[in-house]
């Protein structure tokens, strides 16, 4: 996958986390290919590659880097290509789709020499909440009806039109893509469950982390001027005219998708939110594998079994961390609590005695939301209660996984047995 390594590559040199670099360098490259390739989802949608992505972590965690990079990588290819602004009303990216010649992609299939437009829209932007401040619930609406592969969209009703005919109120073929950022405390405090429930979430490609590594002075890798005119060529081929056409299964990948869609394990069946995002992870899993076939050159046009499989990997793998922001959404005391017990934890050593942890978090300790959290945490496997004797009494210890992992290896003479996690020792 020669393009995806090349863009990770190059930005390898900073502190950025090689994941948001990945779904950056997949967003970017799913706005420029466009409407000119598809891949058939039965006889009834053609899906096309664009995606949602919102990298989520701390100030200072690198997200910014990779968004940067995907929007420098777009310019030098494409400087007209309708990007947002700051900040940006849903009905003015609607206006200026539907009138911004900057907007407007046109290419003509190889077989019936017909000509095809479509209108691109980029949000690129270093906070998703800015791009939601304008009118949340109206732009959640149009991000949420224009991500599905409708030949139009349309808004305003009759009377609007009439009052203000210069005002367009239709966009044909319309093509909208994200990749923003966010910070942890925002996403769970700002992002209720109803704009979940609404559609956005099982839309977005939530990648969460924070600063992997440190490095105190970055610097372009060796290879990484040489993997980065290699990306930019990729991308240049990707917007040519002649770079069209659907992309097919082979028999190998036709037998593993119809193996993985029928699995009743795939779905989550517990956390509320990847509930939502299993409802349409296989729209999703099909736009990542057409994106991973079209890393590769020559363009070959085919999806085979590992490019599925990849996919499927490559958003499972964004589930553990996700796993940490549900609990938080919908109540304000308790936002974030939950990844900062977490954080201390991790930051301990990965394992705390009760009596320290309540001694950080004590201001929360009255909320009758405190103990559903702690639940939470513990019933999906991020936190491991156990419990060991302490001379005359029962010590309670919190865990992370690697820290309970760890606490085993050192072999520690006391028998330690888990609680409330449901699990074996």
């Amino acid at each position: 996958m020669g393009y995806l390594n090349d863009f990770v590559h190059y930005g390898s040199g900073t502190e950025c986390p090689e994941i948001y670099l990945q779904w950056s360098g997949l967003s970017l490259l799913g706005a420029v290919l466009g409407r000119k390739v598809w891949t058939n989802h039965g006889g009834y949608f053609r899906i096309h590659p664009k995606l949602y992505v919102c990298l989520v972590g701390d100030a200072g965690s690198g997200k910014s880097t990779a968004k940067n990079q995907a929007k420098s990588f777009l310019r030098a290819v494409d400087p007209e290509y309708l990007i947002s602004s700051s900040f940006q009303s849903h009905q003015d990216i609607i206006d200026k789709m539907a009138t911004d010649p900057m907007a407007v992609k046109t290419w003509k299939n190889h077989t019936t020499k017909q000509i095809h437009e479509y209108r691109v829209f980029y949000g690129i932007c270093n906070e998703l909440a800015s791009l939601l401040s304008t009118d949340k619930k109206g732009m959640v609406e149009f991000l949420v009806d224009v991500f599905d592969d409708e030949d139009e969209f349309t808004t305003g009703y009759k009377g609007q039109r009439l009052e203000t005919p210069e005002r367009k109120q239709v966009v044909p073929f319309p093509y909208v893509s994200i990749l923003a950022c966010a910070v942890p405390k925002w996403f769970m405090g700002n992002l209720k469950l109803d704009l979940f429930d609404g559609g956005l979430g099982r839309r977005l490609i939530v990648c969460y982390s924070n600063k992997t590594r440190l490095n105190e002075d970055p610097h372009i890798p060796m290879g990484g001027a040489e993997a980065k005119q290699r990306a930019l060529a990729h991308l240049s081929a990707c917007l040519a005219e002649s770079t069209q056409g659907e992309l097919k299964k082979t028999p190998a990948a036709v037998k593993f998708w119809k193996e993985w869609y029928h699995d009743p394990n795939r779905f989550n069946h517990t956390d509320p939110i990847l509930g939502q995002f299993d409802q349409t992870k296989h729209i999703q899993a099909l736009k990542v594998a057409s994106l991973l076939a079209m890393s590769e050159m020559p363009f070959k046009y085919v999806i085979d079994d590992f490019h599925i499989q990849a996919a499927i990997a490559m958003l499972s793998a964004l589930e553990p961390s996700v796993l940490k922001l549900p609990s938080a959404i919908g109540r304000n005391e308790l936002a974030g609590v939950g990844q900062q017990i977490i954080d201390f934890l991790e930051r301990t050593g990965g394992m705390q005695t009760e009596i320290n942890l309540k001694k950080y978090f004590h201001r929360y300790l009255k909320l009758p939301e405190f103990q559903e959290l702690e639940n939470h945490y513990i019933s999906t496997g991020q936190i491991i209660v156990a419990v060991a004797p302490a001379g005359d009494t029962v010590k309670k210890f919190y865990f992370t996984p690697e820290g309970y992992e760890t606490f085993n290896r050192m072999k520690v003479d006391v028998a330690v047995q888990k609680a409330g996690a449901g699990l074996p020792v």
